[in-house]
């Protein structure tokens, strides 16, 4: 993945994402991951534009908390995380 040809906002997500990531002990960065860190964004456009379309933010961002908390983790990976197969496709 190369991060520099991404905009200023998304490599933030990405950082974010991984931080989330290190911090649950999970092997992978998954694009839930990445969601949830856009999600999370201060001055971001993701929450706004979700609202805007009609989407419920807050039981998104539920279901995003269920869904990282049921993916497998790791320990002593010391806090190496790695890109998954599908947030590289994305």
């Amino acid at each position: 993945m190369r991060i520099d040809k991404l905009t200023t906002g998304l490599q933030t997500a990405i950082q974010d994402a991984q931080s989330i990531a290190v911090t649950r002990d999970h092997p992978f960065i998954e694009p839930l991951h990445v969601m949830s860190a856009l999600l999370e964004q201060q001055g971001g456009a993701m929450r706004h534009l979700l609202s805007s379309a009609g989407a419920d933010v807050a039981r998104l961002r539920e279901r995003l908390e269920a869904e990282i908390a049921a993916l497998p983790t790791v320990s002593g990976n010391a806090g190496e995380v790695h890109v998954s197969n599908d947030l590289n496709r994305l």
